[in-house]
């Protein structure tokens, strides 16, 4: 519901408006000369206010406010050379989040290891692998030692550990490419030419498979040092890298100070603008003459 103002109200109201001089203290005379500049032509060109990048109008904005209140200029000149600054001043702050933003980029994109480096990713790979074939190499360790008749179908199986076995107790170099089409026949041929046969055949598959569990065992103990080490390594070089791009790379560097030095010859040329037509004379209007 309106309310009603009464004609003594409203005539009271217009006296009070015919006396008012607006704002009384400097401060106040001040602000209220910006209420009109806040984002003139120049700002509206110099600010990104949609899309990803956008940028805070509030924030320009202050930095206007504070111009102005440091240079307080008097005139439309002063105050479009005190707008420049601020526009200067706005894009050689994003001209720093551009600086930062390749150092970060170029931080996170960590260049790939030389070939042949032990990396904490490719040793684990291999443990994996490791772990895959002493669980195999268990299971046939345990059947192994479930029967107690092994044919030498069951030694062949074993190949290549048992035949290494072999080699190594018996001082003979067994055809170790089995390339011919009779290779388990040449096998079994050089089983009894060993005289391993029965029990003694059972014994040297047996500790062909207990030596490589054991083997296994050694290289995931191995590998588990070694990948420790790949670890340190690992973060070296990133850390090594993160130092190396503390500042932009150079096809950002140099756009960079390009950019950077044409705002500082801007915002130069626009103080010195300031700095001249604030010293200039102002026009003064003559007081008006009295009749004789």
């Amino acid at each position: 519901m309106s309310k009603v103002v009464s004609q003594a109200q409203k005539i009271a109201n217009q006296s009070n408006a015919k006396r008012s001089t607006g704002p009384k203290t400097q401060r106040g005379k001040h602000r209220s000369s910006r209420n009109a500049i806040k984002h003139g032509l120049l700002a509206r060109e110099t600010l990104i206010l949609e899309g990803a990048a956008a940028e805070s109008a509030q924030d320009f904005d202050a930095l206007l406010t504070q111009l102005h209140d440091d240079f307080n200029p008097a005139t439309a000149i002063e105050q479009m050379l005190v707008e420049r600054l601020a526009a200067s001043l706005w894009r050689l702050r994003r001209a720093h989040r551009y600086e930062a933003g390749s150092i970060q980029q170029a931080a996170q994109d960590t260049p790939e290891p030389p070939p042949g480096t032990d990396t904490t990713e490719s040793i684990t790979k291999q443990i994996e692998e490791t772990q895959s074939e002493l669980s195999a190499d268990r299971d046939d360790l345990a059947w192994a030692k479930e029967h107690e008749d092994l044919t030498t179908q069951d030694a062949y199986q074993s190949i290549p550990y048992a035949w290494a076995r072999i080699e190594r107790i018996h001082d003979v170099k067994l055809n170790a490419g089995y390339t011919t089409e009779n290779k388990h026949a040449e096998f079994k041929a050089t089983l009894d030419h060993l005289d391993l046969t029965g029990p003694r055949l059972r014994t040297a598959v047996l500790g062909a498979l207990t030596d490589q569990v054991t083997d296994r065992r050694n290289d995931l103990t191995k590998l588990a040092a070694k990948r420790e080490d790949a670890k340190l390594n690992d973060r070296l070089r990133r850390e090594r890298h993160v130092l190396l791009s503390s500042i932009p790379p150079d096809e950002a560097l140099d756009k960079l100070v390009r950019y950077e030095n044409m705002l500082d010859r801007e915002f130069h040329r626009a103080l010195t603008a300031l700095h001249r037509a604030q010293r200039a004379p102002k026009a003064t209007t003559p007081p008006p003459s009295t009749p004789a």
